[in-house]
């Protein structure tokens, strides 16, 4: 089957809409803070594995979050001139895309390879 140019064009844009959904500087930032923190919080200890897991656990909750910033301010965003562009309320991706692409993967990642925390010390 031959992808034709207004597929491959449809498929881009399809891909651009979920990237923007996911506000990648935000997500980028928390990112960062939580690479930090991760990395001052290990002392002599730092675990690659658990930190690779946590990045990745970490990501997909601040993609999930922000998308599902989007889906509540679709309303409001529509009526906006700043952004009124944004996919969902421009009708460019479904309003519920985020429930099946973002939350089942953080909760699996989460729940399969990032250990519940510590209790705290006194």
């Amino acid at each position: 089957m031959a992808v034709t140019e207004l597929g491959l064009a449809h498929r881009r844009a399809r891909v651009s809409d979920l990237f923007e959904l996911t506000k990648p500087r935000i997500t980028f930032m928390v990112l960062l803070a939580t690479l930090v923190g991760f990395y001052m919080g290990s002392g002599e200890n730092l675990q690659t594995l658990l930190l690779l897991h946590t990045i990745v656990g970490t990501g997909l909750v601040a993609a999930g979050a922000s998308s599902f910033n989007q889906y509540l301010e679709r309303d409001l965003d529509s009526r906006m001139v700043r952004t009124r562009t944004r996919p969902i309320p421009d009708v460019r991706t479904h309003s519920t895309v985020f429930l099946g692409t973002f939350i089942p993967s953080d909760l699996s990642e989460k729940q399969t390879f990032v250990p519940p925390p510590a209790p705290a010390r006194a």
